[in-house]
């Protein structure tokens, strides 16, 4: 068949390396991506595309050809699996959170400030390749210890958590000296009476509670979920397989953007 056009009409659709579910993965590619479909559906409906550097195999029903054909479109988004953005970056991006979780940062936050208590978001989604960055520090690199997760064992790696720093005299304030202690313990306390867990031992984090490691570890995730909570997680995902460098309790990548179960 000649070159046809389509468009990904799904929230990040998996680029393979073979037409199967469980076939590597080579980019994750976002919704509304124009691709190139260079050979009909295989029995299980697999089609055979090209997406800007990269060829392989995608689920057709995620696809919807595009009436009139003509030339492809150049690409609006760089593969999800080499980002521009560095993921050695903190990350502040609230949009990557998962929407529970977003919505009662965003809460825990807002009633703080009423009460004249400046905490802000100092960081969200956190890629694996920073948490492992984080966790050499005061192991195998310079500096004192700033966390006990390696990566895929925070829930920052999956959405679920944030980090809130006072934010004092147009500057992060991790002080809990003096009145300051007593925003530290308010701030603990709003956060988990709207539904976050926190941490004795990292005094910033807040985190989705109600849901353990181990099923995220083994890929189950909270309803909910919207699109660009999801191309944050399995980007991530997608990115450090083909990396090479595993974690000890590899995630699940998200199927080909199955239904995401209702909260």
């Amino acid at each position: 068949m000649s070159d046809a056009i389509y468009q990904v009409k799904a929230g990040g659709l998996n680029l393979r390396t073979a037409p199967a579910s469980n076939a590597a993965v080579i980019a994750v590619m976002p919704r509304d991506t124009f691709v190139s479909v260079t050979e009909g559906a295989t029995a299980d409906g697999w089609l055979r595309i090209t997406w800007n550097a990269f060829t392989g195999f995608a689920a057709g029903k995620y696809l919807a050809p595009v009436s009139g054909g003509g030339a492809l479109p150049p690409p609006a988004v760089q593969p999800s699996s080499a980002p521009s953005a560095n993921p050695l970056t903190r990350d502040r991006d609230m949009t990557k959170l998962h929407p529970i979780v977003r919505d009662r940062v965003d809460k825990t936050v807002a009633q703080l400030n009423k009460e004249n208590i400046p905490f802000r978001v100092f960081e969200a989604f956190r890629a694996p390749e920073r948490q492992a960055d984080l966790y050499a520090q005061g192991r195998t690199d310079a500096g004192k210890i700033v966390t006990k997760a390696k990566p895929w064992e925070s829930y920052h790696q999956y959405g679920l958590a944030a980090d809130l720093v006072l934010f004092v005299d147009n500057k992060w304030e991790w002080s809990d000296a003096g009145p300051k202690r007593a925003w530290w313990d308010r701030m603990t306390l709003v956060a988990q009476a709207i539904g976050l867990e926190t941490l004795s031992f990292e005094r910033p984090h807040v985190q989705l509670s109600g849901i353990q490691l181990s099923q995220l570890q083994q890929g189950t995730y909270p309803g909910g979920g919207d699109d660009t909570w999801f191309d944050a997680l399995s980007g991530s995902i997608a990115r450090w397989r083909s990396s090479g460098r595993k974690p000890e309790a590899p995630p699940s990548l998200l199927a080909d953007r199955p239904p995401l179960p209702d909260a």
